[in-house]
């Protein structure tokens, strides 16, 4: 062994970058420096306006997950708006074009770091200068030179009203992407509407990375899209992949390579080893001598590979699709309950509204029996000073009428009182025109029959 201590190996990289790649190796072999990652369009943390379950819920469902970064996406924050979850800090980037008059935003996207991630990492943000597209970078504390590039986006379905912006949204991803990945590991997630059936979405000339085995055979155009723009980034969906262990006694060399911690040589053993026994089993994988008998076990336990394609059970489909039809019960059940909820607000709030209707309706009712109460009142007080029954009971002498002499301001024009409706308001305003003019008892009386029409002169 001696005799190849000076031999390198050759590489198109530079210092800087083998060094950069060493260091990555090493963090992540750091057991507090490993990340999980996850990505959720969470459709709006705050559902409703009027309570706060969806959000306890989506509260719950992080906090059991125990992601060190999640990706979200539709988070429909406004303004300055947050989401405050416990363990947990938010860096955002909410959308700034909304309608005025919703009370909630619309797309907006974001990460909820960990926030013992902050102590290996500096985190900050990369770029936010477009709507739904953010981009963060964690920076090693010890090792500058260490860096992880993580991006989140959302791109509205291609029939929504604000439209058709997918060339322009990709364009711009895209650039970004050229700008950002100078030898920096990035990761992209996001909600970008788009359903690429059956499609590889890598060159299987050119890219070494495992097909994709989806479950979802449907297309639509942004999944065309979505695919141009993998090739041209050079990147691949992580949807579907490794769904299912590999099966050791079926799996090509591309897909072997792929295995953690199995490479090239390992995988040209296993086909040779393969070529040799015909059907592996861990026996003859812990013969292959250019791998540790531990590694397979390893494997194994973790469920990456398998020496058979694992078939469903009937009964382990009968447990599923019970369980799917629970949960539709469940569902429609809470929707139910939330629609009954609305019907019995509906019909409170109907009642509250026929209620201030009632109580206006007595209020004003109390306020004229006040107003006329006043109007009896002041008659009654006047009444004391001179009664017109008295004074038509009495005698009247139109001479002495006419000879009698005016001592008061000039009398305005009299409105006139035909008996069909209360006598008590006309007489108030009577009797106050009377007392400012100074009018006796007898010029009271004259004025008075002079403005008696119909039935009030019947008595």
């Amino acid at each position: 062994m001696d005799d190849y201590n000076n031999i390198y190996i050759e590489t198109d990289r530079t210092h800087q970058e083998r060094m950069q790649a060493a260091n990555i190796r090493r963090i992540s072999h750091s057991q507090d420096a490993k990340l999980s990652v996850a990505f959720w369009n969470c459709n709006g943390w705050y559902v409703t306006k009027e309570t706060d379950d969806s959000r306890t819920l989506r509260e719950n469902i992080l906090t059991s997950l125990n992601f060190d970064i999640v990706g979200i996406s539709e988070s429909h924050l406004r303004d300055e708006q947050t989401i405050d979850l416990n363990g947990y800090k938010w860096i955002g980037n909410n959308r700034k074009t909304i309608s005025t008059n919703a009370w909630r935003g619309s797309g907006g996207v974001g990460f909820l770091i960990k926030n013992n991630v902050f102590n290996n990492f500096d985190v900050n943000i990369l770029d936010r200068n477009r709507d739904d597209i953010l981009w963060i970078y964690l920076q090693c504390k010890y090792d500058q030179d260490v860096k992880f590039y993580f991006c989140v986006c959302y791109l509205q379905p291609e029939r929504s009203c604000r439209g058709n912006i997918a060339q322009e949204f990709y364009d711009s991803l895209l650039s970004q992407i050229y700008l950002y990945s100078t030898g920096v590991p990035i990761f992209l997630c996001g909600d970008f509407n788009g359903r690429s059936g059956l499609q590889q979405d890598f060159d299987d000339t050119l890219d070494m990375v495992l097909p994709r085995q989806p479950i979802d055979e449907t297309k639509n155009a942004f999944g065309d899209y979505l695919l141009d723009f993998l090739r041209d980034a050079k990147c691949c969906m992580l949807n579907d992949k490794m769904a299912k262990p590999i099966n050791i006694n079926k799996a090509n060399f591309t897909q072997l390579k792929a295995i953690k911690k199995i490479g090239e040589t390992r995988a040209l053993a296993i086909i040779a080893k393969r070529e040799e026994e015909g059907l592996l089993n861990l026996d003859n994988l812990k013969e292959i001598s250019e791998a540790p008998q531990s590694l397979w076990t390893a494997l194994l336990n973790e469920k990456i590979i398998c020496f058979e394609d694992p078939e469903e059970s009937d009964e382990g489909q009968e447990v599923l699709k019970n369980t799917i039809e629970s949960l539709r019960h469940k569902i429609l059940s809470k929707q139910e309950q939330i629609e009954q909820m609305k019907e019995m607000i509906k019909s409170q709030n109907e009642e509250i509204k026929d209620i201030h209707e009632y109580s206006k309706k007595i209020q004003t009712q109390l306020q004229q029996k006040e107003t006329l109460l006043k109007v009896e009142k002041v008659i009654a007080e006047k009444e004391e000073k001179s009664s017109p029954v008295q004074l038509l009971k009495g005698k009247y002498n139109a001479n002495d009428h006419k000879h009698s002499d005016y001592g008061g301001p000039t009398a305005p024009k009299m409105s006139t009182y035909d008996g069909r409706n209360d006598w008590r308001p006309y007489y108030l305003q009577f009797s106050t025109i009377a007392d400012r003019c100074k009018w006796q008892s007898e010029q009271r009386l004259y004025k008075l029959i002079e403005c008696l029409r119909d039935k009030a002169l019947k008595f």
